[in-house]
């Protein structure tokens, strides 16, 4: 290809200048004119491959940028639809403890222990943040268990339904009292029922406010079981937390409870003829 071009170069500059061909060049010039045309036409689709590669290579790039913004998007939109739910529980929290009206700190949940033998959360706070053994914790769905553990920045939380835990209650319809205990399954049951006492399924029970741990009120959970033994003082019940501890992101640590609302309650009972006993909760 390039001795016929360096020919051809030689031939028009050979009759440059010149209106007739001698045979030579005219047998040349048709010898020489298919190579010519499929030169052009080689650089030309040559030119063409180059572009679309070129047009293919850009929207290669576009494509990744295209896709690099897409996921970022949806980044974004997940962690805008997570703050946004977080904002939600937030303001469910901090409205129940305006409504409480009791010394707080909110904390976030950073582990748990959900098996069979224990049932805790770890929390991100701790002594530092003036929270203190045994101090309760809660949510404004109700009882999430107390602190058994203490740390400078970091707590333990013994759940409600941990075979160690026991609060206090009472069936709110009817004020009968009872001792709401950990089973270490989703479960809670009901000791010290007296049968005479009217507990019907759907009841929901509340801290009696004994002992100084839980203030009186808060929702335990709701009766699902009741069943009278042959024979003995005591009725068997089943109850079902209101708090799903599973799905726990925040909760409330009660940094002191108010003596008064304390007192009012020992004396609401007092009041009754039901006798103040030690609070369950206590190991």
């Amino acid at each position: 290809m390039l001795a016929i071009g360096l020919g051809l170069s030689s031939l028009a500059s050979s009759i440059e200048g010149r209106h007739e061909l001698n045979p030579w060049e005219r047998v040349v010039l048709l010898v020489s004119s298919p190579v010519l045309r499929a030169t052009r036409w080689a650089e030309g689709h040559a030119r063409a491959v180059m572009g679309r590669y070129r047009r293919l290579t850009d929207l290669e790039e576009e494509n990744r940028i295209l896709r690099v913004t897409i996921e970022g998007l949806k980044t974004e939109r997940l962690r805008s639809v997570e703050e946004s739910a977080a904002n939600k529980r937030l303001r469910a929290l901090l409205g129940f403890k305006e409504r409480a009206g009791l010394p707080s700190v909110a904390a976030e949940v950073i582990g748990e222990d959900l098996g069979a033998e224990s049932r805790t959360l770890l929390i991100d706070k701790g002594r530092h943040d003036g929270i203190h053994r045994n101090a309760a914790v809660v949510t404004e769905a109700g009882v999430v268990g107390k602190v058994s553990e203490l740390g400078d920045v970091t707590s333990r939380v013994l759940l409600l339904v941990d075979h160690r835990s026991a609060v206090d209650g009472l069936v709110q319809r009817t004020r009968a009292k009872t001792v709401v205990r950990g089973s270490g399954l989703p479960q809670a049951s009901l000791d010290y029922l007296e049968r005479r006492e009217d507990v019907r399924a759907g009841d929901l029970v509340v801290t009696s406010g004994y002992g100084g741990i839980f203030p009186k009120g808060l929702r335990i959970g709701t009766v699902e079981h009741v069943e009278a033994a042959p024979f003995g003082l005591f009725q068997r019940a089943e109850l079902k937390p209101a708090v799903e501890f599973g799905r726990l992101e925040e909760v409330l640590v009660l940094t002191s409870l108010d003596r008064e609302e304390l007192d009012s309650s020992k004396t609401d009972g007092a009041s009754r003829g039901e006798p103040a006993r030690p609070e369950a909760s206590k190991p």
